[in-house]
């Protein structure tokens, strides 16, 4: 049976292989599958322990939350794009998923 720990540490690995998908263009992840995933992650009380993830997850449901209020017309896909890039970069800062180029 995995630790809390590591059932966090593997959220966080799905998480950050989605965003490099989607920002890269790879498979079908969707803007939604991600916020989905961030929102789950938002709402688990054991992610408290590793704050770059919090703070992404809050960030991301912070936008996910946006798109659903009807502030979309705001969030255009280059600015989806960026945000995701910027997280994906926070999230791994000390981490030994290692970033590829994710240029479309």
């Amino acid at each position: 049976m995995k630790t809390q720990d590591a059932v966090i540490n593997d959220l966080k690995t799905k998480l950050m292989e989605s965003l490099a998908d989607y920002i890269s263009g790879i498979g079908d992840t969707t803007k939604a599958s991600i916020f989905a995933l961030a929102t789950n992650l938002y709402n688990n009380p054991h992610i408290k322990n590793d704050t770059s993830l919090a703070q992404c997850t809050s960030f991301l449901h912070f936008l996910s939350e946006q798109m659903q209020s009807g502030n979309a017309d705001i969030l255009n896909q280059e600015l989806i794009e960026q945000m995701f890039m910027y997280t994906l970069q926070k999230l791994t800062t000390g981490s030994r998923y290692q970033l590829h180029s994710m240029q479309r």
